[in-house]
């Protein structure tokens, strides 16, 4: 009988594995809506979120000054330790473009170097007196590292050596700079600020001259900036809720409307890396999809009560969507679907393989046993499984 029992039962894992492997992504599309995807570590708010270029790894920056880099894959995380001084809060995070390099701006003036595979800083913190630093951004070819700092300075580093690259804005105006972002492959420089202005920069320029004039959003500030992949258009965010997506060639503008009817701010925007979604994070809760080219919605906003929403990042690969809450939590969703998304990814697959194996050992063993003495028992810890004989 165990004869007969071993091959229906290795054609049984065979054939498990397989429809397992075919019906895993529909099988976690489905099981996403109930196993909620949230990573959550510090009762203070969650204020930046960034993908490693690879997508194998996600930053996020903390009110609280803690820095955690998670695997998007596994749940695990690990903490990059937080300035001596207290209380100091992260701000910003982001990632050099091959990597081996992560940045995040504190509110006490400090940039920290870190290895994100090792945890270990590289380097020593660069330190400023021009407020703290709101944001930071790494220039294409990771050789430049441009930040933000509330006094409305914007600053040059070097990254490799931690030497200042030069002043391209002076801080004369009283308002402060909250975002920067490098784009035409890094031979321009955008900058929001708190006046409500977009300046644009020539950072190869050592004096920081202007590329023009300073955009007028009409709004009291500018929270973020973001250029598309290929540098044709410029959204930035303001406080106000609206979002402007610009041509920085002509300086023209189009107007994305805000979700709701009641005054919301608009704190984030990025687009995916093939340019055709937008994504933008809103205090009340909400995260808008566009599609930048046609100013169409791409879908209904994702809404949910998790408080503001502070930052949005794609992953490498468009497939899901990082959104940083005030409510500290970093949730991973699907923006084509809108559901939130696993964070294994994969875990039902692995798991008829484990199933596979093991029934396909079983099989194995009861037709081993079949040539043995009569009468014994297949045995695992704990118990007596099959007989050999009747």
């Amino acid at each position: 009988m165990a004869a007969v029992l071993a091959g229906p039962l290795a054609a049984l894992a065979t054939i498990f594995l397989f429809f397992a492997n075919q019906a895993g992504p529909v099988m976690m599309t489905l099981l996403a809506t109930q196993r909620p995807a949230a990573l959550a570590v510090v009762r203070t708010g969650a204020d930046d979120v960034m993908f490693s270029p690879d997508g194998g790894l996600l930053a996020a920056a903390y009110g609280n000054g803690t820095v955690w880099l998670w695997n998007p894959a596994t749940n695990q995380r690990r903490s990059l330790a937080a300035p001596a001084s207290s209380p100091v809060g992260a701000d910003s995070v982001a990632f050099s473009p091959h990597g081996k390099l992560l940045a995040a701006a504190y509110s006490d003036g400090t940039i920290r170097l870190w290895n994100p595979i090792t945890g270990r800083a590289a380097g020593s913190p660069l330190r400023s007196n021009w407020g703290g630093v709101n944001a930071v951004a790494f220039s294409p070819d990771g050789k430049q590292l441009a930040a933000a700092y509330g006094n409305g300075t914007i600053r040059l580093w070097n990254p490799t050596t931690g030497q200042s690259r030069g002043l391209v804005a002076s801080g004369s105006s009283a308002a402060g700079a909250n975002a920067v972002a490098f784009g035409l492959g890094g031979k321009l420089l955008a900058a929001g600020y708190g006046d409500g202005a977009v300046r644009l920069w020539d950072p190869d320029t050592s004096t920081g001259q202007a590329a023009g004039s300073p955009l007028q959003t009409g709004s009291s500030s500018v929270n973020a900036v973001a250029f598309s992949p290929d540098s044709e258009l410029l959204a930035t965010a303001d406080s106000n809720g609206t979002v402007w997506l610009w041509d920085p060639a002509t300086n023209q503008r189009l107007s994305l409307a805000p979700p709701g009817s009641s005054p919301i701010g608009a704190e984030s925007v990025a687009f995916s890396q093939n340019g055709k979604l937008l994504a933008i994070a809103y205090t009340n809760g909400a995260i808008g999809l566009w599609n930048p080219y046609t100013v169409q919605a791409a879908g209904s906003p994702i809404q949910t009560s998790y408080g503001s929403v502070n930052a949005v990042a794609f992953s490498p690969d468009g497939e899901q969507l990082a959104a940083a809450y005030g409510n500290s939590y970093i949730r991973l969703w699907n923006p084509d679907s809108g559901q939130q998304g696993g964070l294994g990814g994969g875990w039902l697959v692995t798991a008829a393989a484990v199933i596979a194996i093991v029934v396909s050992a079983l099989a194995i063993a009861i037709t081993v046993r079949e040539l043995g003495p009569v009468n014994r028992w297949l045995s695992i810890p704990g118990g007596r499984l099959w007989r050999s004989c009747c």
